[in-house]
Formats: C-alpha cells, structure tokens, sequence
C-alpha cells in the first residue's frame, strides 16, 4: 500500500516491493534458470514458462472457446482462434489502415511498404515479395528448359541439381564429417549430422525454451 520498493537489484537500477521478484528478477543478470520439469531436463526461469511447459507432458488444454467447443493448450491460440468468431484483426499496419487476424498475414502485407523481396530466384536476378509470385516466376524457367535424369522420371531445371540428384542412383557419397569417418551423399544431412558434434540446436519452440537439433524434433514437440 506504501508504494515502497525496498529490494533493489544489484547489478542495475532495478527495485522491486517484494523480495520473491527481486529473485527472479536476477536470474535474468545470472543466467540462473530456478524452475525444473519434473518429467524431463528442461529448465526455466520463469514459473510461467514452466507451466506452459509442462503441458506438453499432461497434455493438458485449459484455454476453451466460449463459442465453440475448441481447448487450446496455450492462451495465445486461443486468443487468435476467437478472431475467427468475433471477427476481430488484433494486428494493425503502422503505414496504414489495414488489419489482419494473423501476425503472418501484417508481415506479409508489410512488404508492400518496406519493399522488402525476401524470394530470391535460383535461376536469375528476379526478387519477389511474396512466395506465390516466385512460384509463378519459376514455371517460366522449368518450363523452358528441364535436364532430365537417364535413370528415372525425374527433371529438374538446373544441371547442378541434376547431378545431385544422380548421387542417389550411383551410390556416390562425396560429403564427409569432419568429426567422425561417416559419410552423405547430400550436403544437407552432413549438416544435420554434424549438429551431434557440435550441440547446435537452431530449432526453438516458440511457446517454451525447448530448442532442437532437427526440425522433426520441434514438430513432435510442438503436437505433444
């Protein structure tokens, strides 16, 4: 009632009124990660990460439609599952009035604004905005030119993805790891073999702080 904040922070300028916030507050200087799963190794630092967490373990789904039947494990699904009901866009573009019921669609209308051409295409210099209008693009060279494989059905239109392609037919594995004497015979699974070596795990969850060597990894994670 007093306003007072008598436990300060003592590595910033930080106060807070209660000794409980002081400490997790300082796990964010620390690094300290307070909270465990009691299921499996994960840790966090905040009780509420823990909690939403843990519900990949019960699958528990405590977040329900008011209009519908639907339950949804996180809040914030269900928070953009009643936009469907309430018709209501959550997101707004800062140029001008548009609004949209989904972050990727603001994100996507965004490039409008900023220019931004995020799709490069292989074959020539083109750019595009949106992944559609590449597509469409890259019929104008497959149509024209495919290089064929001998041994198969397949064609492909770059002679540099033809010859990966052979790799398959002729048993050739030109990609070695480093670490170990395994071998590939593509670039793409040395890269995910070599995750074991090095402990990269580029794939994060965004509803926790689990994170995943291999997309397949994240995609079972996230269904559970």
């Amino acid at each position: 009632h007093t306003g007072e904040t008598p436990y300060s922070c003592e590595f910033c300028e930080k106060k807070f009124r209660y000794k409980g916030d002081l400490k997790v507050h300082l796990t964010v200087h620390t690094g300290v990660k307070l909270y465990s799963c009691e299921f499996c190794k994960a840790k966090f630092n905040r009780i509420g990460h823990l909690k939403s967490h843990l519900m990949i373990h019960t699958s528990e789904t405590p977040y329900s439609c008011e209009f519908c039947e639907k339950k949804f494990r996180y809040k914030v699904d269900l928070k953009v599952h009643l936009t469907v009901h309430t018709g209501v866009k959550l997101y707004s573009c800062e140029f001008c009035k548009a609004k949209f019921n989904r972050i990727g669609h603001l994100k996507s209308h965004l490039m409008i604004h900023t220019s931004e051409k995020p799709y490069s295409c292989e074959f020539c210099e083109m750019k595009y905005s949106h992944k559609n209008a590449l597509i469409n693009h890259l019929r104008t060279h497959t149509e024209h030119k495919l290089y064929p494989c001998e041994f198969c059905d397949k064609k492909f239109g770059l002679e540099k993805y033809l010859k990966n392609h052979l790799i398959v037919h002729n048993g050739e594995k030109p990609y070695s790891c480093k670490f170990c004497k395994v071998k590939f015979n593509r670039s793409g699974n040395l890269k995910s073999h070599l995750r074991i070596h090095t402990g990269e795990k580029p794939y994060a969850c965004e509803f926790c702080e689990m994170k995943y060597s291999h997309k397949n990894a994240l995609i079972n994670h996230l269904r559970t």
